[in-house]
């Protein structure tokens, strides 16, 4: 059985190919599980590095 929800995730999907398609992939915002590959803000490796050395 599948939640009602997963049939808009997957139109969101379908969605985001039918876009690159008509745009272009590097025109298309992909905020899928692992996309887009960012580096994090400064202030989050600082707070990690901070908290690395109160270790």
């Amino acid at each position: 059985m599948t939640s009602p929800q997963a049939g808009v995730i997957r139109r969101m999907f379908e969605e985001g190919i039918k876009l690159k398609a008509i745009h272009g992939a590097d025109n298309v915002f992909d905020f899928s599980l692992g996309n887009p590959d960012l580096d994090p803000p400064d202030s989050v490796c600082n707070e990690i590095e901070r908290l690395a050395k109160d270790r």
